[in-house]
């Protein structure tokens, strides 16, 4: 279970780094990463112009467990410069998303399939070292639910709408620039606080009929801690966190600058600088930073080695363009 957590969470750390427009190279084609010597390269912060865009191609996200499955496709992933001002970046993400999921964790067999759904969103970085300063979102879908077991019901279509909205104090600067190959670094003390709602119109139909239900003492004993669930978290599910990246994690060389390199992708042929990740933890992945487009241009992660039931993370830039 450790192994899967660990993969899991570099899955979603590799996934967010599309997200996110930075500046740096990775891959790594050497057997030892601690062998990579200083070599002043100093590939500095790079300058964006509003309406550069950057498209990517993200593989199925598979995962086959004995008690749940999972299966999402993601439209083609696009970035875009969409305001500078003075001192920062305001960048556009989005994408679409279908899918589809199993549950089977006793006494539930549910399935669940994404019809429809976007996501878009903003991200906020300082001008001078690309820092990270806010990032927002807005998920819509419509998807449907179906319950096998312990009583089989009809299929039931549900909209809902998640709202993300986050600061970063102070700022986070996921690369330190100049880039060198060579470089070893780990990640730097941040907070991040978050504000999420989830909303549906299903959600005040179900919490309501719930309700009901509970004041006449009618809920079946199988459904009693989702009847529970539903009575505390529904109409409105909300959520305030703050999430601390503290100073151990940068005794740690998280990320290592391996070598420079030409790598071929759907968008074309760039000279890279080649990034292994979790270094001081063996290679867990690679990321691939190309100077000329100023933005990573292939993201690859090991999943399946601590997932079994997974495929590997990749994840490829398909089309750029300039200003």
């Amino acid at each position: 279970m450790k192994k899967k957590i660990i993969g899991f969470l570099v899955c979603i750390l590799l996934i967010s780094l599309a997200f996110v427009p930075l500046n740096r190279a990775i891959k790594i084609q050497t057997n030892n990463p601690d062998s990579a010597q200083i070599c002043l390269e100093n590939i500095d912060v790079p300058t964006w112009d509003r309406g550069t865009t950057w498209t990517y191609q993200v593989d199925d996200i598979i995962l086959n467990e004995e008690n749940f499955n999972i299966n999402i496709k993601l439209d083609k992933f696009s970035v875009k410069v969409v305001s500078v001002s003075g001192s920062s970046y305001n960048t556009e993400f989005s994408t679409k998303i279908n899918g589809n999921f199993y549950i089977d964790y006793a006494p539930y067999k549910i399935e669940l399939n994404l019809l429809y759904t976007t996501l878009k969103g903003h991200i906020f970085q300082r001008k001078s070292d690309l820092g990270i300063e806010k990032i927002n979102f807005q998920l819509y879908s419509m998807f449907t639910v179906k319950i096998i077991e312990p009583t089989q019901l009809p299929t039931i279509p549900i909209f809902i709408m998640i709202k993300f909205d986050s600061d970063v104090n102070p700022p986070y600067q996921l690369l330190p620039f100049p880039i060198n190959i060579g470089n070893k670094w780990g990640l730097t003390p941040m907070q991040l606080s978050f504000d999420a709602t989830i909303k549906s119109p299903w959600f005040r139909l179900i919490h309501a009929v719930n309700g009901i239900i509970r004041f006449f003492g009618l809920v079946p004993e199988e459904f009693q801690d989702l009847s529970d669930l539903i009575a505390d978290n529904l109409p409105i599910f909300r959520s305030n966190e703050l999430i601390e990246i503290n100073e151990t994690l940068g005794d740690y060389n998280l990320f290592i600058c391996v070598n420079k390199e030409t790598v071929t992708v759907g968008a074309g042929t760039f000279e890279v600088y080649n990034i292994s990740f979790l270094g001081d933890f063996g290679e867990f992945g690679y990321f691939c930073y190309a100077p000329s487009v100023g933005k990573i241009i292939k993201i690859f992660g090991y999943i399946k080695e601590f997932v079994t039931s997974s495929e590997d993370v990749n994840i490829e830039l398909v089309n750029y363009k300039s200003v």
